[in-house]
């Protein structure tokens, strides 16, 4: 929370957009303790000066309040019967004294709880990413391991702009049954520049495992509306793996989450231990069901909307033995077989990590095997806590899927 005591306060905060930064306004109707540098008004209705600055920046009327002493006034019930006669939502006003502001936030809080979380979280990330870019430069920029092509690095600017991208994906206001349709943006931002990446680059198996996830992201993005539905705990998930693969601070080891990713991390769900017994047939079954979907839709001749012959002509979709493979491929088929593509692009982040140092044979083992090896690998790795806490939220405590 952010309290402004001047006209020059008021503005240094809000910047070219209060909406970018905060989730909801108390404005001090009588502003008569030189607020203002310049008066552009009456100073006893300067906080009607502020509230129509507030809404032309595109901040959300109703999530704006009057906090005033003069809470009955004439003045004060006329400018909100104006605020409704002139189409915006009833603009609610509260006395300084007793709890009236505080319930006020709290009802705010608890309609719109979950994508306010998400939209906060983000927004914090993004602070911290800046952060991070302000104290270490272009170190502070972990893509550019992913990439060898001088032109595909990012630069200082660019890295900028990613984050300024996917601020202005993040609206103030999202009503809850559009909430899904956020989705195609904050992928689409998050995942544009990826195709050119090389996950491989990546500084450990996690890392690697980030970095086919965006990859991921990006083709399924250009090659349909499959993640269209992505809840806000999906979102979450997209949110924190781009962050994660695209900044870092050099020299230190992140392996505990930063205050922001432990908030995205609780929208994610609740926690299931991790526990190989349990994990490792839900890994092998989820292997097993996207694997012969593959193969099936190969074997049907299904067409492929990115493999072509040297004349053009669509070709099958093949089949493939990587986890973020074969979803690639289940993507770029032109009559998509039934799959669950927001749950797998999830699921892909253990996948990868788990098998990366997998031989290729090990894939075409049956079920029970692939059990045993992802049980195996799961109690030998030493799974850092930032990945642990996302896991926990990916792999459900029953074996079934």
């Amino acid at each position: 929370m952010d309290v402004c005591r001047t006209q020059n306060e008021f503005s240094e905060l809000t910047g070219q957009s209060a909406a970018d930064r905060y989730d909801a306004v108390l404005l001090d109707v009588n502003l008569t303790n030189d607020f203002f540098t310049d008066t552009p008004c009456d100073p006893e209705k300067g906080g009607f000066w502020l509230y129509n600055k507030l809404v032309r920046q595109g901040f959300p009327s109703y999530r704006i309040a009057l906090l005033t002493a003069y809470d009955t006034t004439d003045d004060t019930t006329k400018f909100q019967s104006d605020c409704e006669r002139f189409g915006h939502e009833k603009l609610e006003a509260h006395p300084k004294t007793g709890d009236q502001a505080g319930q006020w936030v709290k009802k705010l809080s608890d309609a719109d709880d979950r994508y306010l979380i998400l939209r906060r979280s983000v927004l914090d990330g993004i602070d911290f990413c800046e952060s991070l870019l302000r104290d270490h430069g272009g170190d502070a920029i972990r893509f550019n391991r992913y990439v060898t092509d001088d032109e595909q690095r990012w630069s200082y600017d660019h890295a900028l702009e990613f984050l300024c991208s996917l601020k202005h994906v993040l609206h103030a206001r999202v009503p809850s049954s559009e909430i899904h349709y956020q989705s195609y943006g904050i992928v689409y931002s998050l995942g544009r520049t990826w195709d050119k990446a090389n996950p491989d680059r990546g500084s450990d198996r996690y890392y690697k495992a980030l970095g086919r996830v965006m990859r991921l992201l990006r083709n399924m993005a250009s090659h349909g509306h499959m993640l269209d539905k992505a809840s806000v705990r999906d979102l979450a998930f997209y949110v924190l793996a781009g962050m994660r693969s695209c900044f870092l601070e050099p020299g230190q080891n992140w392996a505990e989450p930063e205050p922001y990713e432990r908030r995205l991390i609780s929208l994610m769900g609740t926690p299931t231990p991790l526990e190989p017994d349990n994990a490792a047939p839900y890994l092998a079954k989820s292997y097993s069901t996207a694997r012969s979907k593959l193969k099936a839709a190969a074997e049907g001749k299904a067409e492929s909307t990115t493999r072509k012959d040297k004349k053009g002509k669509p070709l099958p979709v093949k089949d493939q033995d990587r986890f973020h493979k074969i979803c690639n491929e289940l993507a770029s088929a032109k009559q998509h077989p039934r799959f669950d593509f927001i749950v797998a692009s999830k699921e892909a982040f253990v996948h990868e990590a788990i098998s990366n140092d997998w031989d290729d044979g090990v894939f075409n083992n049956g079920e029970n095997e692939l059990t045993d090896e992802y049980k195996s690998s799961l109690q030998e790795l030493n799974i850092p806590p930032w990945v642990r806490a996302v896991w926990e939220r990916i792999i459900p405590s029953r074996a079934t899927r």
